[in-house]
């Protein structure tokens, strides 16, 4: 599967929602690295916007695990934000996505992943 950048991701899953609402009710969470220099920033620019646009956070700290290349465990202690609301229009869902879009360039990360309802987007940010 080809990667996808991660604003042609956001713009997806608007144009998917805009098939059959005309708000977003939806729940979304992302699971952000903490340690790393520029990561207390990175979770700031969630954090905000999503207060803005959403109404707060619920955050707990929480440690990420994965395979490498050479099958050997790596983890890292990681932020778990979650946001929810009852009707998100476009716009502001938008936002949403381009805040977490940011903090991963401000991070420096690869991709981040963020889940809104049932469904999981691996944002591409370089």
């Amino acid at each position: 599967m080809a990667k996808v950048k991660g604003e042609d991701k956001i713009l997806e899953w608007i144009e998917e929602g805009r098939k059959y609402i005309r708000c977003f009710p939806s729940s979304f969470q992302v699971i952000f690295p903490s340690k790393c220099d520029k990561c207390p920033e990175a979770i700031e620019t969630i954090r905000k916007t999503w207060s803005e646009e959403l109404g707060g956070t619920t955050e707990w700290d929480g440690y990420g695990c994965w395979l490498n290349e050479k099958g050997e465990a790596v983890c890292e202690d990681v932020k778990i934000i979650i946001s929810a609301h009852n009707c998100t229009d476009p716009q502001s869902a938008e936002k949403v996505g381009n805040a977490v879009l940011k903090a991963g360039r401000i991070a420096e990360q690869e991709e981040v992943i963020v889940s809104a309802g049932n469904k999981f987007f691996f944002f591409k940010t370089k």
